[in-house]
């Protein structure tokens, strides 16, 4: 997956260009998430990045998240094994409500070959999150 903060067209961060929270304060509450919510296994760390993410977002803000076909497929085939209903097996919506804003999955359509492909040919840099 990448991740939607870091840096953007203008070489400057969210916090830098004045449009959001720094990489570094989204980390401090994302470990103080995961504290409170006492555990640290990928479950937890899922549930504390998207409660940041939601008190991060004001009204009809929007959040894009880089996750592509490979993630959602991924998804799928881990709901199933635990057992998912229907609900759970379609996976990741491209679009939903999050907090006062809405969450964006624009890339689903996309592998993470063409996803990086892309990212190369047009000399794009971005954040990857190795889970």
């Amino acid at each position: 997956m990448f991740d939607w903060y870091g840096v953007g067209d203008t070489g400057a961060t969210n916090h830098e260009a004045g449009t959001g929270s720094s990489a570094e304060h989204l980390e401090g509450d994302l470990a103080a998430g995961l504290a409170e919510a006492g555990g640290s296994d990928e479950a937890d760390a899922r549930e504390a990045r998207y409660r940041v993410f939601e008190q991060q977002l004001g009204d009809a803000e929007i959040l894009f998240l880089g996750h592509h076909l490979d993630d959602q497929v991924e998804t799928f085939f881990l709901r199933l094994l635990r057992g998912a209903g229907v609900q759970g097996l379609a996976a990741m919506p491209a679009r939903r409500a999050l907090g006062r804003g809405e969450l964006l999955r624009p890339l689903l359509a996309f592998t993470r070959e063409q996803v990086q492909a892309y990212v190369h040919e047009h000399g794009l840099s971005c954040i990857e999150d190795p889970s």
